[in-house]
């Protein structure tokens, strides 16, 4: 991997239990596995030590990093909103253009993603509900879904991955930069693995706290122990949950 956060969100959206059980912190067997995947991660000279979303993460994408990155594991958006213009050529035989493929991943997990709400008060109910079934459940040609597979709303014309199952299944993403794969066949499989209830809204805040400590852990500053001690203490100290 380019670096051992690059595994986070699959460990972290993979999780059988959320950060908060009944009011308490609570650490799934599985993200806590993480502190040591990224320490032989790093440890074993599988990465090239970046962060995401620097410039030598950016770098691994075109080829020009100190070491050849196998993969990615990213979001149906990855592919239009981050290879494509980190690959180094804007065409096939340009950069690593056209060497891309997507596929399902080892364990399933989502990042991201887009939400509507309306308010139960609302004088206007009926009408939002037209709203929200044409945006969320409307797999007609006329519906988002359908329009936002085919690249009828984004601005570039990229075709999107949908929510809908349905839509990506009537709708073909052959595009270039991936070989011509269709890369609806692969997100409609993998976006069937993802799931929503290990998810807080304190996790943006506590990720951040333990991914602090996970590096502190994987690059030798700190011990195992010390690592999940500070990052308990952290969570204690920013947050109104029960940390034992």
């Amino acid at each position: 991997m380019s670096g051992y956060d690059d595994i986070w969100y699959a460990v972290y959206n993979s999780a059988e239990i959320p950060w908060i059980v009944d009011g308490k912190l609570t650490i799934d067997p599985k993200r806590a596995a993480f502190l040591d995947l990224a320490k032989q991660l790093h440890n074993k000279g599988y990465t090239n030590n970046t962060l995401s979303w620097t410039d030598d993460w950016y770098a691994g994408m075109k080829d020009a990093g100190p070491k050849k990155v196998f993969g990615y594991l990213g979001p149906s958006w990855f592919v239009d909103y981050v290879l494509k213009g980190n690959c180094g050529g804007e065409a096939i035989g340009e950069g690593t253009y056209g060497d891309w493929a997507v596929c399902e991943p080892p364990v399933g997990f989502f990042w991201g993603g887009e939400w509507i709400f309306a308010n139960k008060h609302s004088p206007h109910k009926e009408a939002l509900g037209v709203i929200i079934r044409w945006i969320t459940l409307d797999t007609s040609e006329t519906g988002l879904q359908y329009l936002w597979a085919n690249g009828q709303i984004d601005r570039q014309g990229e075709q999107m991955a949908a929510v809908s199952g349905t839509v990506m299944r009537k709708v073909s993403a052959e595009t270039d930069i991936l070989g011509y794969q269709d890369m609806f066949d692969v997100f409609d499989r993998a976006a069937r693995l993802a799931r929503g209830d290990n998810a807080t809204h304190y996790d943006v805040l506590i990720n951040s706290y333990w991914l602090q400590q996970v590096g502190e852990y994987a690059e030798g500053r700190k011990t195992r122990a010390q690592a999940i001690a500070d990052f308990k203490q952290a969570v204690k100290d920013n947050l109104d949950i029960t940390v034992e």
